[in-house]
C-alpha cells in the first residue's frame, strides 16, 4: 500500500507539483523502503534460519533503516533550514512584497516560497515558482 501511495503522490507532485504533495510522495517512500526491508529481513530470516548468524540479519535490517531514516531527515532538514533562516528581508520589505502578491492574487496560481539575497546594501528578492504570471519589474 505504501509504495502504491509512494508512486500515485509522486504522480500528483510531477502533474502540480506543490510542497506538500512532495513531502508526502518522500514520506511514502521511505515508508514503502522500509516495510520492503522488513519484508526482506523476514524471509531471509526464516530461509537461513539454520545458520547461526541469521540471528543478526533482523538487527542489521534494523540498523539499514536507521539509517535510511536520519539520512532522510537529514535530507528534509538541509533543504528547508535555509528558507527558515533568511532573515536578509526586512519585515517592511516582506510586507511589500506580500501586498504586491495581494494585489494580483487571481493572476496566479501557485507560489512556493519567497526568499532573498543581499549584495551590499542592495537586496534582490526572489519568487520561487510562481506559475500563472509574468512578473516584469
Amino acid at each position: 500500500m505504501n509504495s502504491y501511495l509512494w508512486l500515485k503522490n509522486y504522480r500528483f507532485n510531477k502533474k502540480d507539483p506543490s510542497p506538500i504533495m512532495d513531502s508526502q510522495w518522500k514520506l511514502f517512500r521511505t515508508k514503502a523502503f522500509s516495510d520492503f526491508t522488513v519484508l526482506v529481513s523476514l524471509i531471509a530470516t526464516l530461509e537461513l534460519s539454520a545458520f547461526s548468524w541469521s540471528l543478526y540479519i533482523d538487527p542489521l535490517a534494523s540498523f539499514v533503516i536507521a539509517g535510511f531514516l536520519l539520512f532522510s531527515g537529514y535530507r528534509v532538514i538541509t533543504t528547508s533550514l535555509p528558507d527558515l533562516l533568511d532573515k536578509t528581508l526586512d519585515e517592511e520589505l516582506q510586507m511589500v512584497i506580500v501586498r504586491h502578491l495581494a494585489i494580483f492574487f487571481h493572476e496566479y496560481t501557485a507560489l512556493h516560497g519567497v526568499r532573498s539575497r543581499r549584495s551590499g546594501s542592495n537586496v534582490y528578492p526572489e519568487l520561487g515558482r510562481v506559475r500563472g504570471i509574468i512578473i516584469e519589474h
